[in-house]
Order: C-alpha cells, then sequence, then structure tokens
C-alpha cells in the first residue's frame, strides 16, 4: 500500500488535523531510532584541531552520580536501548508470559528513573506497567527495571521487582 493511500485513509478517519499529527509522529520516532542505532562521534579532546584555532564546541561536564542530570542528558538514549532488549530478557528469564499494560505514543515503556546513582555514569530506568500471566490467579504489575551504562551505552542489565 502506498504512503498517499495511508495518508488518505487516515485523513478520512482521523481528519486532516489527526493524519498530519499521526505523519509527523511516525517521522519523529523513525529520525529517533535511527539517530539511536547510528554510531556517535565524540567532540575531539582538543580545541587544537579545531579550524583556525577556535576552540570547539564541547558537551557540558555533568556529574555522572546526578541522576536527574544523568536522565537529562541520556534520558531518550537509555529508554529506546532498554526498550529494545526489554522482551527477550522477560521471555528469556522464565517468568511465563507477559503484557505491557499500556505505552505512550512512541512506545517508550521505561517512564521513570531511581534518583540514587549506584556507579558513576549508570543510570536505572524502570516502570510499572509490566504484568506477568499468573495462571492462578490475577495476573499482577510489577515493577521492571534497566540499568543503563551512559559511557559505554550499553544496558548492564535487567531486574524484575515486585
Amino acid at each position: 500500500m502506498s504512503l498517499a493511500k495511508v495518508l488518505n485513509i487516515l485523513t478520512a478517519v482521523l481528519g486532516t488535523a489527526g493524519a498530519s499529527f499521526l505523519a509527523l509522529a511516525w517521522s519523529t520516532m523513525a529520525v529517533a531510532v535511527w539517530a539511536s542505532t547510528r554510531e556517535q562521534t565524540p567532540f575531539p579532546a582538543s580545541a587544537d584541531a579545531s579550524r583556525n584555532g577556535a576552540p570547539l564546541a564541547t558537551l557540558p561536564a555533568i556529574d555522572r552520580k546526578d541522576a536527574g542530570a544523568l536522565y537529562e542528558t541520556y534520558g531518550v538514549e537509555a529508554t529506546s536501548t532498554c526498550d529494545a532488549a526489554a522482551d527477550d530478557y522477560i521471555r528469556n528469564s522464565a517468568k511465563g508470559d507477559f503484557k505491557w499494560a499500556e505505552s505512550s505514543l512512541f512506545g517508550a515503556r521505561f517512564d521513570k528513573y531511581q534518583e540514587i546513582v549506584t556507579q558513576p555514569g549508570v543510570i536505572t530506568l524502570s516502570t510499572d506497567k509490566l504484568i506477568l500471566a499468573n495462571k492462578s490467579g490475577p495476573s499482577p504489575r510489577v515493577t521492571f527495571f534497566c540499568r543503563y551504562d551512559t559511557q559505554t551505552r550499553k544496558v548492564l542489565g535487567y531486574e524484575i521487582g515486585q
């Protein structure tokens, strides 16, 4: 199905404003996914590498023990990286069937972070949107954690809480 047909159907169902918003949201999500999977180029450490001797822009120094600063700087990247392998971890952890209770427009599952940093540069994200299947009764929501290293840009691990 062509993009034009999809937009015509969306316009008929949602109206022009709704279809435009949905198309914009989809494009933004695609750019975010593309950007999160690209190899990041760090800034040169020395201003001598700049053109005409002008200093290069550098990333502001942040306190690697400040969870708020880590989340503000690396939150989007950490959330998308944690989301990417979360389902596989849950399936492989032998916790049984599961489902996600809800998701935002862009599908972000990890919507909180812990205020305490236990290891410099490592942020712990969490969500309460995970529901584990319980054959003997109601399926409870559990807290699901992801530890993300902002320096290596990798997930260090997941944990399913109560």
